[in-house]
Protein backbone atom coordinates (compact mmCIF):
# COMPACT_ATOMS: atom_id res chain seq x y z
CA UNK A 1 0.00 0.00 0.00
CA UNK A 2 1.32 3.43 -0.98
CA UNK A 3 0.44 6.71 0.68
CA UNK A 4 1.45 10.00 -0.93
CA UNK A 5 1.84 12.95 1.46
CA UNK A 6 2.15 16.53 0.21
CA UNK A 7 3.82 19.18 2.38
CA UNK A 8 5.85 22.35 2.17
CA UNK A 9 9.13 23.09 3.89
CA UNK A 10 8.37 24.19 7.46
CA UNK A 11 4.86 22.69 7.66
CA UNK A 12 3.93 20.86 10.86
CA UNK A 13 3.35 17.14 10.52
CA UNK A 14 -0.28 16.15 10.75
CA UNK A 15 -1.05 14.01 13.79
CA UNK A 16 -2.12 10.99 11.69
CA UNK A 17 1.10 11.11 9.65
CA UNK A 18 3.20 11.60 12.76
CA UNK A 19 1.61 8.57 14.39
CA UNK A 20 2.06 6.43 11.27
CA UNK A 21 5.84 7.00 11.03
CA UNK A 22 6.62 7.50 14.72
CA UNK A 23 9.10 4.59 14.78
CA UNK A 24 11.05 6.19 11.94
CA UNK A 25 10.95 9.59 13.65
CA UNK A 26 12.51 8.30 16.84
CA UNK A 27 14.99 5.87 15.26
CA UNK A 28 16.22 7.95 12.32
CA UNK A 29 19.48 9.85 12.65
CA UNK A 30 18.49 12.55 10.17
CA UNK A 31 16.57 15.71 11.00
CA UNK A 32 14.11 15.71 8.10
CA UNK A 33 11.11 16.02 10.41
CA UNK A 34 12.46 18.15 13.24
CA UNK A 35 12.59 21.93 13.17
CA UNK A 36 12.46 24.45 16.02
CA UNK A 37 12.14 21.50 18.42
CA UNK A 38 8.85 20.54 16.76
CA UNK A 39 7.74 17.79 14.39
CA UNK A 40 7.99 19.88 11.24
CA UNK A 41 9.01 19.20 7.66
CA UNK A 42 12.65 20.26 7.47
CA UNK A 43 13.53 19.42 3.88
CA UNK A 44 12.61 20.06 0.27
CA UNK A 45 12.44 17.08 -2.04
CA UNK A 46 11.40 13.45 -1.82
CA UNK A 47 11.63 10.99 1.07
CA UNK A 48 10.17 7.48 0.86
CA UNK A 49 9.73 5.47 4.07
CA UNK A 50 8.59 1.85 4.36
CA UNK A 51 6.72 1.18 7.60
CA UNK A 52 4.65 -1.90 8.44
CA UNK A 53 4.02 -2.88 4.81
CA UNK A 54 2.98 0.69 3.98
CA UNK A 55 5.09 2.96 1.79
CA UNK A 56 4.92 6.64 2.72
CA UNK A 57 6.04 9.03 -0.01
CA UNK A 58 6.71 12.53 1.29
CA UNK A 59 6.70 15.22 -1.38
CA UNK A 60 7.96 18.41 0.25
CA UNK A 61 7.89 21.60 -1.82
CA UNK A 62 9.71 24.90 -1.16
CA UNK A 63 8.08 27.49 1.08
CA UNK A 64 5.30 29.45 -0.64
CA UNK A 65 5.49 27.15 -3.68
CA UNK A 66 2.27 27.31 -5.71
CA UNK A 67 1.52 23.59 -6.06
CA UNK A 68 -0.51 22.31 -8.99
CA UNK A 69 -2.34 19.46 -7.27
CA UNK A 70 -3.43 18.04 -10.64
CA UNK A 71 0.17 17.26 -11.61
CA UNK A 72 2.08 16.57 -8.40
CA UNK A 73 4.63 14.21 -9.97
CA UNK A 74 5.70 16.71 -12.61
CA UNK A 75 5.76 19.54 -10.07
CA UNK A 76 8.07 17.50 -7.81
CA UNK A 77 10.20 16.53 -10.80
CA UNK A 78 10.95 20.22 -11.43
CA UNK A 79 11.92 20.74 -7.77
CA UNK A 80 14.15 17.65 -7.72
CA UNK A 81 15.90 18.75 -10.90
CA UNK A 82 16.67 22.12 -9.28
CA UNK A 83 18.22 20.31 -6.29
CA UNK A 84 20.38 18.05 -8.47
CA UNK A 85 21.48 20.94 -10.67
CA UNK A 86 22.46 22.99 -7.63
CA UNK A 87 24.35 20.08 -6.07
CA UNK A 88 26.39 19.56 -9.22
CA UNK A 89 27.55 23.18 -9.11
CA UNK A 90 29.04 22.80 -5.62
CA UNK A 91 32.50 21.27 -5.71
CA UNK A 92 33.30 21.48 -1.99
CA UNK A 93 32.54 18.51 0.25
CA UNK A 94 31.21 20.76 3.02
CA UNK A 95 28.62 22.27 0.68
CA UNK A 96 27.53 18.85 -0.59
CA UNK A 97 26.77 17.78 2.97
CA UNK A 98 23.64 19.90 2.64
CA UNK A 99 22.21 17.36 0.19
CA UNK A 100 20.83 13.91 0.98
CA UNK A 101 20.78 11.99 -2.28
CA UNK A 102 20.94 8.23 -2.64
CA UNK A 103 24.17 7.21 -4.36
CA UNK A 104 22.09 4.86 -6.53
CA UNK A 105 20.48 7.90 -8.18
CA UNK A 106 23.91 9.26 -9.12
CA UNK A 107 24.96 5.83 -10.42
CA UNK A 108 21.78 5.44 -12.47
CA UNK A 109 22.16 8.95 -13.89
CA UNK A 110 25.76 8.23 -14.96
CA UNK A 111 24.77 4.93 -16.61
CA UNK A 112 21.87 6.68 -18.33
CA UNK A 113 24.22 9.41 -19.61
CA UNK A 114 26.49 6.71 -21.06
CA UNK A 115 23.49 5.10 -22.75
CA UNK A 116 22.36 8.37 -24.33
CA UNK A 117 25.90 9.10 -25.57
CA UNK A 118 27.04 5.64 -26.71
CA UNK A 119 24.07 3.30 -26.50
CA UNK A 120 24.28 -0.07 -24.75
CA UNK A 121 27.82 -1.11 -23.94
CA UNK A 122 29.49 -3.20 -26.65
CA UNK A 123 32.99 -4.61 -26.40
CA UNK A 124 35.06 -3.94 -29.51
CA UNK A 125 37.03 -7.02 -30.55
CA UNK A 126 39.91 -6.67 -33.02
CA UNK A 127 41.08 -9.53 -35.25
CA UNK A 128 44.37 -9.10 -37.08
CA UNK A 129 44.98 -11.16 -40.20
CA UNK A 130 47.02 -11.18 -43.38
CA UNK A 131 44.89 -10.52 -46.42
CA UNK A 132 44.34 -8.17 -49.31
CA UNK A 133 44.98 -4.48 -48.55
CA UNK A 134 41.92 -3.23 -46.71
CA UNK A 135 41.78 -1.52 -43.32
CA UNK A 136 45.55 -1.90 -43.11
CA UNK A 137 47.15 -1.63 -39.68
CA UNK A 138 50.49 -0.11 -40.69
CA UNK A 139 52.03 -0.38 -37.23
CA UNK A 140 51.40 -4.15 -37.08
CA UNK A 141 52.48 -4.58 -40.71
CA UNK A 142 55.83 -2.80 -40.24
CA UNK A 143 56.62 -4.65 -37.01
CA UNK A 144 55.50 -8.13 -38.05
CA UNK A 145 56.08 -8.44 -41.82
CA UNK A 146 59.61 -8.65 -43.27
CA UNK A 147 59.84 -6.59 -46.48
CA UNK A 148 62.20 -7.28 -49.39
CA UNK A 149 64.33 -4.68 -51.05
CA UNK A 150 63.91 -4.08 -54.78
CA UNK A 151 65.07 -1.21 -56.96
CA UNK A 152 65.80 0.99 -53.95
CA UNK A 153 62.35 0.36 -52.46
CA UNK A 154 61.10 -1.72 -49.59
CA UNK A 155 58.18 -3.87 -50.69
CA UNK A 156 55.86 -5.62 -48.29
CA UNK A 157 54.59 -8.90 -49.75
CA UNK A 158 51.49 -8.85 -47.55
CA UNK A 159 49.69 -6.62 -45.14
CA UNK A 160 48.11 -7.07 -41.74
CA UNK A 161 44.52 -5.91 -41.73
CA UNK A 162 42.25 -5.39 -38.75
CA UNK A 163 38.66 -6.55 -38.50
CA UNK A 164 36.49 -5.10 -35.77
CA UNK A 165 33.49 -6.81 -34.24
CA UNK A 166 31.14 -5.74 -31.46
CA UNK A 167 30.29 -8.06 -28.59
CA UNK A 168 27.69 -7.58 -25.87
CA UNK A 169 28.68 -9.04 -22.51
CA UNK A 170 27.97 -8.91 -18.76
CA UNK A 171 28.48 -5.13 -18.66
CA UNK A 172 25.70 -4.84 -21.23
CA UNK A 173 23.46 -7.02 -19.05
CA UNK A 174 24.13 -4.80 -16.03
CA UNK A 175 23.31 -1.67 -18.03
CA UNK A 176 20.04 -3.13 -19.25
CA UNK A 177 19.07 -4.20 -15.72
CA UNK A 178 19.81 -0.75 -14.22
CA UNK A 179 17.95 1.10 -16.99
CA UNK A 180 14.92 -1.18 -17.04
CA UNK A 181 14.61 -2.39 -13.42
CA UNK A 182 16.76 -0.12 -11.25
CA UNK A 183 15.12 3.10 -12.40
CA UNK A 184 11.72 1.81 -11.28
CA UNK A 185 12.77 2.55 -7.67
CA UNK A 186 13.33 6.20 -8.62
CA UNK A 187 10.66 6.74 -11.24
CA UNK A 188 9.64 9.90 -9.35
CA UNK A 189 12.92 11.41 -10.59
CA UNK A 190 13.63 9.67 -13.89
CA UNK A 191 9.93 9.69 -14.90
CA UNK A 192 10.12 6.49 -16.94
CA UNK A 193 12.23 3.39 -17.45
CA UNK A 194 14.18 2.74 -20.63
CA UNK A 195 13.34 -0.24 -22.81
CA UNK A 196 16.66 -1.49 -24.15
CA UNK A 197 15.26 -4.62 -25.86
CA UNK A 198 18.37 -6.45 -24.68
CA UNK A 199 17.86 -10.08 -23.64
CA UNK A 200 19.52 -11.07 -20.35
CA UNK A 201 18.92 -13.35 -17.37
CA UNK A 202 17.21 -11.26 -14.68
CA UNK A 203 17.56 -14.05 -12.11
CA UNK A 204 21.32 -13.55 -12.25
CA UNK A 205 20.81 -10.21 -10.51
CA UNK A 206 19.11 -11.74 -7.48
CA UNK A 207 22.59 -12.32 -6.07
CA UNK A 208 24.00 -8.78 -5.92
CA UNK A 209 27.19 -9.95 -4.22
CA UNK A 210 27.97 -12.21 -7.18
CA UNK A 211 27.29 -9.32 -9.58
CA UNK A 212 29.73 -7.04 -7.72
CA UNK A 213 32.46 -9.69 -7.66
CA UNK A 214 32.10 -10.33 -11.37
CA UNK A 215 32.22 -6.60 -12.19
CA UNK A 216 35.34 -6.14 -10.06
CA UNK A 217 37.13 -8.86 -12.03
CA UNK A 218 36.16 -7.16 -15.29
CA UNK A 219 37.36 -3.80 -13.93
CA UNK A 220 40.82 -5.25 -13.22
CA UNK A 221 41.32 -5.83 -16.95
CA UNK A 222 39.70 -2.62 -18.14
CA UNK A 223 41.94 0.31 -19.09
CA UNK A 224 39.61 2.62 -21.00
CA UNK A 225 38.64 5.52 -18.69
CA UNK A 226 35.07 5.83 -19.94
CA UNK A 227 34.41 2.11 -19.53
CA UNK A 228 36.12 2.10 -16.11
CA UNK A 229 33.84 4.93 -14.95
CA UNK A 230 30.81 3.00 -16.19
CA UNK A 231 31.84 -0.18 -14.33
CA UNK A 232 32.69 1.74 -11.14
CA UNK A 233 29.17 3.17 -11.07
CA UNK A 234 27.73 -0.31 -11.53
CA UNK A 235 29.86 -1.71 -8.68
CA UNK A 236 28.73 1.08 -6.34
CA UNK A 237 25.09 0.66 -7.36
CA UNK A 238 24.92 -3.10 -6.86
CA UNK A 239 27.09 -2.86 -3.74
CA UNK A 240 24.62 -0.52 -2.04
CA UNK A 241 21.66 -2.60 -3.22
CA UNK A 242 23.31 -5.69 -1.69
CA UNK A 243 23.55 -4.08 1.77
CA UNK A 244 19.87 -3.08 1.99
CA UNK A 245 20.42 -1.43 5.37
CA UNK A 246 17.71 1.19 4.96
CA UNK A 247 14.71 0.79 2.70
CA UNK A 248 14.08 4.55 2.60
CA UNK A 249 14.78 6.52 -0.56
CA UNK A 250 16.13 10.05 -0.48
CA UNK A 251 16.53 12.95 -2.83
CA UNK A 252 16.27 16.11 -0.80
CA UNK A 253 18.04 19.00 0.86
CA UNK A 254 17.65 20.57 4.29
CA UNK A 255 19.10 23.83 2.95
CA UNK A 256 16.98 24.79 -0.03
CA UNK A 257 18.12 28.40 0.36
CA UNK A 258 21.37 27.29 -1.33
CA UNK A 259 19.38 25.99 -4.27
CA UNK A 260 17.36 29.20 -4.38
CA UNK A 261 20.56 31.29 -4.50
CA UNK A 262 21.72 29.30 -7.53
CA UNK A 263 18.36 29.76 -9.25
CA UNK A 264 18.45 33.53 -8.63
CA UNK A 265 22.09 33.76 -9.80
CA UNK A 266 21.16 31.95 -13.00
CA UNK A 267 18.25 34.31 -13.63
CA UNK A 268 20.35 37.43 -12.98
CA UNK A 269 23.04 36.31 -15.41
CA UNK A 270 26.73 37.20 -15.53
CA UNK A 271 26.26 40.86 -14.57
CA UNK A 272 26.11 39.90 -10.90
CA UNK A 273 28.74 38.40 -8.63
CA UNK A 274 27.67 35.93 -5.97
CA UNK A 275 28.49 36.14 -2.26
CA UNK A 276 30.13 39.58 -2.16
CA UNK A 277 31.42 40.90 1.16
CA UNK A 278 31.70 44.56 2.10
CA UNK A 279 33.36 46.33 5.03
CA UNK A 280 31.51 49.44 6.18
CA UNK A 281 33.88 52.36 6.59
CA UNK A 282 34.32 53.85 10.07
CA UNK A 283 32.66 50.87 11.75
CA UNK A 284 34.58 47.92 10.35
CA UNK A 285 31.38 45.85 10.23
CA UNK A 286 31.13 43.25 7.48
CA UNK A 287 28.04 42.79 5.35
CA UNK A 288 27.70 39.84 3.00
CA UNK A 289 25.27 40.09 0.09
CA UNK A 290 24.10 37.30 -2.17
CA UNK A 291 24.35 39.06 -5.55
CA UNK A 292 26.20 42.27 -6.47
CA UNK A 293 26.63 44.16 -9.76
CA UNK A 294 29.86 46.19 -9.88
CA UNK A 295 28.89 48.10 -13.03
CA UNK A 296 25.38 49.06 -11.98
CA UNK A 297 26.11 49.20 -8.24
CA UNK A 298 23.07 47.04 -7.55
CA UNK A 299 22.48 44.52 -4.81
CA UNK A 300 20.07 41.60 -4.98
CA UNK A 301 19.40 39.42 -1.97
CA UNK A 302 18.02 35.87 -2.27
CA UNK A 303 15.19 35.49 0.24
CA UNK A 304 13.83 32.08 1.13
CA UNK A 305 11.30 32.13 3.96
CA UNK A 306 7.64 32.07 4.78
CA UNK A 307 5.87 35.35 5.51
CA UNK A 308 6.23 34.94 9.25
CA UNK A 309 9.77 33.50 9.32
CA UNK A 310 11.84 36.67 9.54
CA UNK A 311 9.27 39.32 10.31
CA UNK A 312 7.81 38.25 13.63
CA UNK A 313 7.56 41.11 16.10
CA UNK A 314 8.30 43.59 13.28
CA UNK A 315 11.93 42.44 13.04
CA UNK A 316 13.76 43.37 9.83
CA UNK A 317 16.68 41.67 8.09
CA UNK A 318 19.74 43.95 8.36
CA UNK A 319 20.54 43.52 4.68
CA UNK A 320 17.33 45.33 3.78
CA UNK A 321 18.70 48.42 5.50
CA UNK A 322 21.77 49.13 3.40
CA UNK A 323 23.93 52.21 3.05
CA UNK A 324 24.62 54.65 0.22
CA UNK A 325 28.03 55.87 -0.91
Amino acid sequence: MNKKLIYKDGDELLNDDKEAIKDYLFESKNNFFIKDSKWKINFVGYVKINMNDITFEFFSFPKQYNINSDDINNEMYVVLKSIMKSKNKYLGIAQNENYDIDSEIINLQNVMNYYYNFGLYQKINKLYECSAPKNINFNKTINKIVPFYNNKNYIYPKFINVKKSKEQNFITDCMAYMLEVGIQEYVFYFKKCIKTNHAYNKKEFNNKKFVVQKLKKILENTFDDITKFLIENMIEYFGVANKSIDSSKLLCTTNYELVWEKIVASMLGYNFESQKEFIISNTGHKISVDHYSENKKKIFDSKYYKTDDNFQNNSVDYKQLFYQN
